[in-house]
């Protein structure tokens, strides 16, 4: 290759680098440009994300807060209708008026602070407690609660102990919380029947102590039962619907369950009845 071969060579590879590095820079500016874009939009998705939450928290924590101003203005209405249904008891008409009042009155507590507990809960209100317990306690203050949560629609509590004075570390306040609501929501949906709660341990099991809420009430098709922990969704049949009650108590249950680190489940088949199964550990893990 002679001398003007060499230049006329050198000159072509001069302007292919040329060329490959004016497309290197062109796709690195591009790169660069769109690094930012992704860095700005992850910088706005972290903020929207903070706002959102410390929104939620705030709306948490007013709610929480309103326990005193929502409650007791309606524990007034429900005393003083209970005081004048004893002033009127020899005038039917007017006790029935009032038996009205305070039933709903009672009604709308009850809404009242299943929803005034789930924002406690989500606000991280509800402090945790181990402690060893046994199921014998939890039997007699289940057996307190039969007049006001079973008897109403004229069912039977019966409890069936096979625990018997097995000791297990658990939250007593929140698994207390979570058999009230089971035990309300099965009242709710039977009626001249029987709820029982049963409670024993299977050793095979990760989480051996097992306490199921069963009652013989209208149940529920099984496909459906995914959605009896959300409140927000409607299940179940038009018999269903008339009966008082929004199920936060079963999303209360539900959530409560992860505090005692716990699990729930539930079988239903339309017709008949429910059972909710409740699985615990013997010894809570301190470390959660």
């Amino acid at each position: 290759m002679n001398d003007s071969e060499l230049i006329s060579e050198n000159e072509r590879l001069k302007k292919r680098i040329e060329r490959q590095t004016t497309a290197r820079w062109a796709a690195e500016e591009l790169l660069n440009s769109k690094a930012s874009e992704l860095y700005l939009l992850n910088q706005n998705l972290i903020t929207a994300k903070e706002a959102d939450e410390a929104a939620s928290l705030a709306k948490s924590e007013f709610l929480a807060n309103m326990n005193h101003e929502l409650r007791t203005p309606l524990n007034a209405i429900i005393g003083y209708s209970d005081m004048l249904i004893e002033d009127f008891e020899d005038n039917p008409d007017v006790c029935d008026d009032l038996n009205r009042i305070r039933n709903a009155g009672k009604r709308l507590l009850t809404m009242i602070s299943e929803i005034l507990d789930l924002a406690k809960l989500d606000a991280g209100r509800v402090k945790v407690d181990k402690k060893p317990l046994k199921f014998s306690a939890f039997a007699k203050q289940l057996q307190a609660r039969e007049s006001q949560l079973i008897a109403p629609n004229k069912n039977e509590l019966i409890i069936d102990d096979q625990l018997r004075e097995i000791e297990f570390h658990t939250d007593h306040d929140s698994l207390l919380q979570i058999l009230l609501n089971l035990m309300s929501n099965a009242g709710k949906f039977t009626e001249n029947c029987t709820v029982t709660i049963s409670a024993r341990i299977d050793n095979n099991l990760s989480q051996p102590i097992i306490i199921e809420v069963a009652d013989t009430g209208i149940g529920i098709d099984l496909p459906k039962t995914r959605d009896l922990f959300n409140p927000f969704v409607q299940v179940g049949s038009s018999n269903a619907r008339q009966h008082a009650g929004m199920r936060l108590g079963l999303k209360f249950a539900f959530e409560l369950r992860t505090l005692i680190q716990g699990s729930i489940g539930v079988k239903s088949e339309l017709g008949n009845g429910a059972v909710f199964r409740i699985c615990l550990p013997l010894v809570m893990n301190t470390d959660k």
